[in-house]
């Protein structure tokens, strides 16, 4: 088995993002690890949604950063050493270009457990990158 020295910790500051930080932290205390924590800033789907998309990015990667880092000051300070990334696009595809440049041994993530033609159709982001990538997802319900 590999060593864990980089632990992804994806996150949309959701309500499941504190119980999957300290599933981060568990991993990070016990090896040693540090966390990137990624949170991606995602791309309108349409071009009205796009044009009006432009003009809010910069307020969007900030209120982002701003959030992350009083996230961070809560459930990671003096517990763990992590980085900060944000990005912009698509979930599942920043998320796996971030993991691979970063050198990510793990990534420990939320699932929302979608059903149904939703989930047929868009699948998730955790179900996605645990078929993508060749390091283990440990996905938190």
């Amino acid at each position: 088995m590999k060593k864990i020295k980089k632990i992804m910790f994806p996150t949309d500051l959701s309500d499941v993002s504190e119980k999957v930080c300290s599933y981060a932290v568990l991993l990070a205390e016990k090896y040693g690890a540090k966390i990137d924590i990624i949170y991606v800033v995602q791309e309108p789907s349409n071009l009205i949604d796009l044009l009006s998309f432009d003009a809010m990015e910069e307020e969007c990667a900030k209120e982002a950063d701003d959030k992350l880092n009083i996230f961070c000051n809560k459930h990671l300070k003096g517990k763990a050493d992590y980085k900060i990334h944000i990005r912009k696009g698509i979930p599942f595809k920043e998320i796996k270009k971030a993991a691979e440049e970063l050198g990510s041994d793990i990534i420990v993530m939320g699932t929302h457990g979608r059903t149904g033609l939703d989930h047929a159709l868009l699948g998730s982001t955790a179900e996605r990158l645990v078929r993508m990538l060749p390091i283990p997802v440990l996905t938190v319900r």
